[in-house]
């Protein structure tokens, strides 16, 4: 965490402010966080204990104090674990345009150790980051939390972050309210490095099980075709339909579908953590081979385990404790 917040405090940058959110005073934290500040005294932070209590969404909850009381208008909102590079604010405020509501960014997972965190970033640096691109190629309005620009006067006119605090996806749901007041989703062309650091399988599977039921109760449909990105999803249906159109054998046009895919997949891995390993193409073809029992199980339950709160997702995406 501290190698992460550091890369904060080195943006080359005329005029911000960093505001640290934290919703509890045992938070060990603090600690680390005021180091940081007594090391970059020029640096303008502040340091908020406490949380506004505005609806089930816990992250929601811990960011609004920083929300209110930031003195700027362009806001950004990420999470403590995203390294970044010393131009990354200039590039960010560069894409901010009249038109444009928020800037995002594709998510790099990098470093990832242990089963679950090689799982992670085989996830983040192929399925997701896929996905992400599509849909800012069509122009469909997508966002994620990790990087989240955007002014907050204009944020005020759907309610701001209180208002938000209701969903269990607000980055998400931030984008939509964008998009219904006639402003366009923008993607930072280069991706955000996430540090994953140390996952259990059973932190990887949780995680993502949250993810598919919130998209789920989002988008019923796109989750519904969602088995379609997946290497052996798509795989699958192909096989079987061109074995009964054209006589194609099953498992010949499978195994070249799986073969193409993965060096498609392979060059978006080397792409987004810079360097492609034989651990990083062991831990995609495992990913891929669990994607349809983990769809499968998404489409279970509509209830997630987060940050130690049991949420039941609404549809729509509404969140209740």
């Amino acid at each position: 965490m501290e190698e992460s917040l550091r890369t904060f405090f080195q943006q080359d940058y005329p005029d911000f402010e960093i505001v640290f959110c934290v919703a509890d005073t045992s938070d060990p934290t603090i600690r680390l966080i005021i180091a940081l500040m007594r090391e970059f005294p020029r640096v303008a932070t502040r340091l908020h204990v406490g949380e506004a209590i505005a609806g089930a969404n816990p992250k929601v909850c811990n960011m609004i104090p920083a929300y209110e009381i930031a003195r700027h208008d362009l806001l950004l909102i990420s999470d403590s674990n995203v390294r970044v590079w010393p131009t990354y604010l200039r590039e960010l405020a560069a894409c901010m345009n009249e038109d444009v509501g928020v800037v995002t960014a594709v998510v790099a997972g990098r470093e990832g150790r242990g089963l679950g965190g090689r799982l992670e970033a085989a996830y983040l640096n192929t399925c997701v980051a896929r996905w992400m691109w599509m849909a800012y190629a069509i122009g469909y309005p997508c966002v994620i939390g990790k990087t989240m620009l955007f002014r907050r006067s204009v944020m005020n006119r759907f309610g701001g972050l209180r208002n938000l605090a209701k969903y269990v996806a607000e980055d998400y749901m931030a984008g939509q309210a964008m998009h219904r007041l006639g402003y366009r989703v923008e993607v930072l062309r280069e991706p955000v490095g996430q540090f994953i650091g140390r996952y259990s399988f059973t932190s990887f599977w949780n995680r993502h099980l949250r993810w598919g039921r919130i998209r789920r109760s989002q988008s019923p449909p796109g989750f519904l075709i969602e088995p379609l990105n997946y290497a052996f999803g798509s795989g699958l249906l192909g096989a079987w339909a061109f074995w009964q159109a054209f006589a194609i054998p099953f498992f010949p046009f499978l195994s070249v579908h799986l073969f193409v895919w993965a060096i498609g997949d392979a060059l978006l891995i080397r792409r987004m953590e810079g360097s492609l390993s034989f651990t990083a193409l062991a831990a995609w073809f495992l990913r891929e081979l669990l994607a349809l029992p983990h769809w499968l199980h998404m489409l279970s339950s509509n209830r997630i385990l987060w940050r130690g709160h049991r949420l039941r997702i609404l549809n729509g995406g509404l969140v209740q404790s």
